[in-house]
């Protein structure tokens, strides 16, 4: 089966079945462009005006680390240092007030901020440079464009290839982009059941099996929610999964993938053979979601939450060692204690996480899981506000966060950036939160 250019896939439980939801068809009212923009390589200085050439001082090839600490694949060029305060925002891509159909984007390059929209799901960055996923497609950016790196939805034969050209690749549904520290790109397809690397994405740009399975695999052949499903350790070329997701790497290249069918965090190591282990085996009795992940000195911090709470873990790299740092409601002040606050984005800054919760907010707390500080976000809201003019900034208080889905949500680190992702209906779009 082809799946809807629309179609997203809502959560990403210890169930795979959860993954595969069906989708309403997009309406076909198309508002103007909303214009305006600016951030990380956009040469923009987001009132509305462009200051810059356009350029891009991170995305003409790969140097070696990529500009990248490691620290979960999302931190970009910036390196560690504490977050304070988020002043405003800027839209760096998409349109949140968007209404119509999407698809139709132009492979060689259209504008970050024209329409329709990059179903923009999940970020990661190489230096200034953003990688996008739009569920069976990569895209990155170029200075105020975008353009496509891999996968082709477009195409009617519906399958997974993890071999060849970008241009031959193709995916299914993708559950997460991350960032090597060599510049290269990993691509989880959950369906494909395997973890692809983009290799030399500003460049030649090839594509191999880096872990789970290797082979080209048709949609109509795969007979279950997943192809070859397992939890097969070893060699990442003969290892297997049920339910891939959430890709994170840290400053050694080891990288981390949730296998929610199997109910594990996966450990793959920076090695010739991409050897595959279970790091931890986290427990189902109580729906147990993991949502986001970020690695920073050794531990992996992890958010999720249970039917009734939310938690948040560190587990220790190198042992497996879990540690509780939060369990149970109220631990954000500003969100109503009685309610989950349902962390689903995690990056750190070196010092500290940055959390994002889908009751509209972004938090920086310390690595202990305490002393949360808002950064951003006006809170929960019914219907996403009218009239933002988006060629200005929006002050960080003002700032409406409406995430994508439980597991297709993100927020990357640019230097003391943040990037959001968010949708309002079919409104696609990213938000730039400038902090200090």
């Amino acid at each position: 089966m082809k799946y809807p250019v629309t179609c997203l896939s809502a959560v990403l439980a210890f169930s795979v079945a959860s993954m595969f939801v069906a989708c309403s068809p997009a309406a076909t009212t198309t508002p103007a462009d909303g214009g305006g923009g600016g951030g990380p390589d956009s040469g923009n200085t987001g009132d509305g005006g462009n200051t810059g050439d356009g350029g891009n001082t991170g995305d003409g090839g790969n140097t070696g680390d990529g500009g990248n600490t490691g620290d979960g694949g999302n931190t970009g060029d910036g390196g560690p240092g504490l977050i304070t305060s988020c002043a405003d925002a800027v839209l760096y891509a998409g349109n949140p007030y968007f209404n119509g159909t999407l698809g139709g984007w132009n492979p060689a390059g259209q504008e970050k901020l024209a329409d329709p929209p990059l179903r923009s799901l999940n970020l990661t960055a190489v230096g200034q440079t953003v990688y996008i996923d739009t569920n069976q497609e990569v895209w990155r950016t170029e200075g105020t464009k975008v353009l496509r790196v891999a996968g082709d939805e477009t195409d009617n034969t519906s399958a997974y290839n993890p071999v060849g050209t970008c241009a031959q690749s193709r995916f299914l549904i993708v559950k997460g982009v991350a960032a090597l520290p060599n510049g290269n790109v990993l691509v989880v397809d959950v369906r494909g059941n395997g973890i692809v690397e983009i290799q030399n994405p500003t460049g030649t740009c090839m594509v191999a099996p880096f872990a789970g399975n290797p082979a080209k695999t048709l949609d109509s052949d795969i007979s279950g929610e997943v192809a070859s499903p397992g939890d097969v350790n070893g060699p990442g070329a003969t290892a297997q999964f049920n339910g891939l997701g959430l890709p994170t790497v840290d400053a050694q290249g080891n990288v981390y993938v949730v296998d929610s069918g199997s109910a594990k965090i996966k450990k793959i190591a920076n090695d010739a053979a991409h050897t595959v282990s279970t790091l931890y085996k986290y427990p189902t009795a109580d729906q147990q979601l993991v949502m986001a992940m970020t690695a920073l000195n050794g531990k992996l911090y992890v958010s999720g939450g249970t039917s009734i709470d939310d938690f948040l873990w560190e587990i220790d790299t190198a042992t497996g060692t879990q540690k509780s740092l939060y369990q149970g409601r109220g631990i954000f002040p500003d969100i109503d204690s009685t309610k989950q606050a349902v962390i689903f984005a995690l990056t750190n800054d070196g010092t500290s996480l940055i959390a994002g919760s889908n009751k509209g907010y972004v938090y920086r707390m310390g690595l202990d899981g305490k002393n949360p500080v808002e950064l951003a976000g006006m809170g929960t809201f019914a219907d996403y506000p009218t009239g933002i003019d988006l060629t200005k900034p929006v002050a960080g208080a003002n700032l409406p966060l409406k995430g994508v889905g439980v597991n297709n949500n993100s927020i990357v680190r640019i230097g003391s950036d943040i990037l959001w992702t968010g949708a309002n209906g079919v409104g696609f779009h990213v938000w730039d939160l400038r902090c200090k």
